[in-house]
């Protein structure tokens, strides 16, 4: 059984989302989840700044991938705002679609005992500015 919550309060710029898996049956499951955030921020997407803690890469027509850790985060370079992706798991990644934009990823490999359940956790924050963004990273330490 798959359940995903996603929380928020009105007038929040963060949103929590949970990824969850139940086994009911008798032998171990393993799987692979998560989530594409496929974002534009502001709706513009060719001039998207991908970056993370220890990363940072201008849009490119090439593809590349680069693990961030606890989080990753997309900024529009002209208005500022950025999503900001944290998750308690050290998973989050920037990808380049080349021409397709670039994008938040958080994906892992699952393995859930018989009668048992587990669970992912994700925050996705719009900020005003990358300075802003980075004061949420925090939300990793929450699960």
């Amino acid at each position: 059984i798959l359940e995903l919550d996603t929380l928020t309060l009105g007038g929040s710029p963060v949103i929590k989302q949970v990824w969850r898996v139940v086994n009911g049956g008798d032998t171990i499951r393993r799987l692979s989840g998560g989530w594409n955030y496929l974002l534009q921020p502001d709706g513009e997407m060719q001039d998207t700044v991908l970056f993370s803690a220890d990363y940072e890469r201008k849009r490119s027509d090439w593809d590349y991938r680069h693990h961030g850790g606890h989080w990753t985060a997309a900024a529009n370079p002209r208005t500022g705002r950025t999503f900001v992706l944290v998750s308690p798991l050290k998973e989050a990644r920037l990808d380049s679609w080349g021409t397709g934009g670039g994008h938040l990823i958080l994906k892992t490999k699952l393995e859930v005992p018989a009668h048992g359940a587990k669970e992912m956790t994700a925050y996705l924050v719009l900020a005003d500015s990358r300075e802003e963004g980075r004061k949420y990273t925090v939300l990793k330490d929450l699960r």
